[in-house]
């Protein structure tokens, strides 16, 4: 199996992401964003990867090569990424041939002014259709809080979109993995033991994550 590091190929896309992304911007960041997406696809092609963990800053910034060593995996994690981000990103996960996809997003549909909790629903009901016939395992899991200091409403939001993710995971036959029952206080925020800035995770928060993950991969992915 070959394994890619996907920083340099996944550089433009980070790029386009800080960006501006509103209504002036939005029609042509996707666009061109789409066309990055197909560019980088054509030319991985064929590597192929038995696991990616797939969603934003949080999945970017963990470092699962090393945590995973024994395994085949990639990160597809980009800073700012929403729901919305992921589906356009898909081709790329064709193209890398992802056996199980770890899917781990939503945090900045939460954030955002705009959150409306019927889209964030449908525009993640549109992921997994257009995942599962690509990909044959799928590992859904909750959204850590954020400190109430970030944003005052988060974890409101956070908790109707996690009860979302729940009704989803049973839907479609899926595993939940509740991250934020592991990483929350009782007020739903991201514990201090486990935030490095109120939003993303420490050290520790990322060892917890690696090690809520591994009992899923030993038991049904071979090294």
């Amino acid at each position: 199996m070959k394994r890619i590091y996907p920083c340099v190929l996944l550089l433009m896309i980070t790029i386009l992401c800080s960006c501006s992304q509103d209504d002036s911007w939005e029609k042509a960041y996707k666009a061109q964003k789409e066309h990055y997406i197909a560019m980088w696809a054509q030319s991985l092609e064929p590597f192929e990867n038995d696991i990616a963990f797939y969603g934003d800053s949080r999945v970017a910034g963990a470092d699962w090569v090393t945590a995973f060593s024994a395994y085949d995996v990639v990160n597809l994690g980009i800073g700012g990424d929403r729901v919305s981000d992921l589906i356009l990103r898909i081709p790329l996960v064709k193209a890398l041939d992802i056996k199980h996809c770890f899917i781990a997003i939503g945090g900045n549909d939460c954030l955002a002014s705009s959150f409306n909790l019927a889209t964030f629903e449908a525009q993640y009901r549109e992921l997994l259709d257009k995942l599962k016939p690509i990909c044959p395992s799928l590992y859904l899991q909750t959204i850590a809080g954020v400190r109430n200091s970030i944003s005052s409403n988060a974890s409101s939001k956070i908790q109707k979109a996690n009860e979302v993710i729940g009704k989803l995971a049973s839907d479609y036959g899926l595993p939940l993995i509740d991250m934020a029952s592991f990483m929350n206080t009782e007020a739903g925020e991201l514990q201090d033991a486990y935030s490095s800035d109120g939003v993303h995770f420490s050290p520790a928060g990322n060892d917890l994550w690696y090690s809520t993950l591994r009992p899923y991969i030993e038991a049904t992915i071979e090294p």
